[in-house]
Formats: C-alpha cells, sequence, structure tokens
C-alpha cells in the first residue's frame, strides 16, 4: 500500500534542506507513478532537482513530459524559483515557458469561481457552516478531504475554488481583493442555500487560504464566529496590524495549525496570535513538533478540537 503523499514530500523536504537533491530525486523517480493525481506536483519537483544537479537535459524532458501531458506551470514559477537558475535563457526552455504562458492564459480566460458543498448525513435546521479555502496549487476537490471531517460533527463545509488560475487544476488566492470578493459571494450564497446559522459560521483554510481566511476573518469582510488556519501565509504581517489599527475586529476565536519547521508561516501563526491577543480576542496556536508546510497527519483531531473552541460545547 502507498504511502500518504504528505509523508513522501515532508521526506523529500528533509533532504532537500540538507541539500541531497540526487535523493530527492531518485525518489521522485522512483514514486511518482503511485501518485497520479500529485503529477502535477512531481513533474515540477523532478523539473527542479534535476536543474539543481546540472542535467538541463533532464529537467527539459520533465518540462516537456509535463506539458504534453496538459500540464502547466505560472511563467513566475518558472523564471523566479532560484531552483531553475540554471536553465534561464536556454533556448529550448525560453520556448517551453512560451508554450506554458499560452496555455496558463487560455484557461485563465475560461475559469469561473465554483464551490464544492459536503453535507452532514444529517443536516440540522440551520446547520453551522464551515467555509474552507484550498492553499495555493491546489483545488476544491483535492482540499475536500482534510475539511470533510467536520461534517461528522454535524457541519456543512462549502469550499469555495478560486477563478485565479495557477496552474493545471490549479487555483491561487495572489489578488487578495479579487478572492475577497468570491469568498463573500459564496458565503453568502451557501448560507443561503443550506439555511445556515448565522451564529455558526465560521470560515478555515490552509497555507495562502489560510491567510486569506484569517484576515477576512479579523477584518470584518465575511461574518463568521471565528477562523481555523492550517499553515496560515501573508507576506506581511504588519499589513494586518496596521489594517486593525484601523478597523476594530470583530469578536471572535481564532485557531491555528502549524508545525515549527514551517518557517514563515510559523513566524505569521505567531503574529497573528500576539496580534489577537493585543486586541483581546481568543486564539489558540496548536504546534506540532518538527512538522513542515503541510496538514498535520491526524488534522480530523485538530479540526474537531477547533471546531469546538470555536463555536463552543
Amino acid at each position: 500500500m502507498a504511502r500518504p503523499f504528505e509523508e513522501i514530500r515532508n521526506e523529500m523536504i528533509q533532504l532537500y534542506t540538507q541539500g541531497d537533491y540526487r535523493k530527492v530525486l531518485d525518489i521522485l523517480e522512483r514514486e511518482s507513478p503511485h501518485y497520479p493525481d500529485e503529477a502535477w506536483d512531481t513533474y515540477y519537483f523532478r523539473l527542479c532537482m534535476a536543474a539543481l544537479l546540472d542535467d538541463s537535459t533532464k529537467a527539459l524532458g520533465y518540462l516537456k513530459e509535463a506539458l504534453g501531458q496538459g500540464y502547466w506551470y505560472p511563467v513566475n514559477m518558472l523564471r523566479e524559483d532560484t531552483d531553475l537558475k540554471s536553465l534561464q535563457g536556454l533556448p529550448e526552455y525560453e520556448q517551453l515557458i512560451g508554450r506554458s504562458r499560452q496555455r496558463g492564459e487560455e484557461e485563465q480566460a475560461r475559469a469561473v469561481p465554483t464551490r464544492l458543498t459536503l453535507k452532514p448525513e444529517r443536516l440540522e435546521t440551520p446547520p453551522p457552516l464551515l467555509i474552507a479555502l484550498h492553499g495555493n496549487g491546489r483545488n476544491a476537490e483535492n482540499t475536500a478531504p482534510y475539511w470533510r471531517p467536520a461534517t461528522e460533527n454535524g457541519c456543512a463545509v462549502v469550499l469555495p475554488q478560486s477563478s485565479q488560475v495557477g496552474g493545471h487544476e490549479a487555483f491561487v488566492w495572489n489578488d487578495r481583493a479579487w478572492g475577497i470578493r468570491e469568498v463573500r459571494r459564496h458565503a453568502a450564497e451557501a448560507a443561503s442555500e443550506l439555511n445556515a446559522d448565522p451564529a455558526r459560521m465560521f470560515i478555515g483554510g490552509f497555507s495562502m487560504g489560510g491567510g486569506l481566511a484569517a484576515w477576512m476573518a479579523l477584518t470584518g469582510e465575511v461574518d463568521v464566529q471565528g477562523f481555523i488556519s492550517v499553515g496560515p501565509y501573508l507576506a506581511d504581517i504588519g499589513e494586518l496590524r496596521r489594517t486593525l489599527a484601523e478597523r476594530k475586529p470583530p469578536r471572535l476565536r481564532g485557531y491555528i495549525v502549524i508545525g515549527d519547521a514551517d518557517n514563515h508561516c510559523y513566524e505569521v501563526s505567531q503574529g497573528i496570535a500576539t496580534l489577537m491577543k493585543e486586541h483581546g480576542l481568543e486564539c489558540e496556536v496548536e504546534v506540532h513538533p518538527g512538522m513542515g508546510h503541510v496538514y498535520p497527519e491526524n488534522f480530523d483531531e485538530s479540526l474537531r478540537k477547533a471546531t469546538r473552541f470555536i463555536l463552543g460545547g
């Protein structure tokens, strides 16, 4: 039975930080066929490792194969990722970037905001409602399994999918104002469709989605009782501090799940918790030792604790 891909990702991250790019590539070449749903990531990881090993032939082959399979990557990833420095300026690489750019523009032109709704077996009226945001480079469908356990506690779960395209079947929240407009519309429509209890609505998310969830809750961009953020990403916690200095935050609770090896996002988590304390708001931070930028293996337990903390009971 194949191991969870997140377990393999963590192993590769550790080897990557140690500079053992050859071993990371060996793992990818051996394991990638077993995880077809992770192909967008595994092609890109192999591209990066081969480039770091100065094997441009192999690196270009991975990118060409990925494009041939219908995948594509944003130009800024292919241009700005320092792992790909050795490929910049190579004629074939420039041509492949052009193909990827064109495919991205075509997909963005077709993209529309969508959402996925998960209902508990017994939907009480009115039900509590959790709005769960995917991380950058993910989508509603592959994010749903992480948040589905909330339905076991009677919650309806709505997973908005951004219309900002970030790759093949991968979406991002990079434009915050754009994302806020879409999430607010999804929240309002879903609350009406499900006849949700406004006193038991909360928002959550992972990575960029987790950062957006915390931002929207704390700034009152969405009317919720609290937020659950997993590895929340915000480029600058100072921006949130300045915003809250001008806009009094609503009364709510926050629950953050973070790994102490998650570098920047660990600092963001501590910053959010401190900021909430300064404003007299309750925030729990669940720290997982040694965990990087991933969901914890026992996230269903974390989700139950967070839901009880936010909604009470």
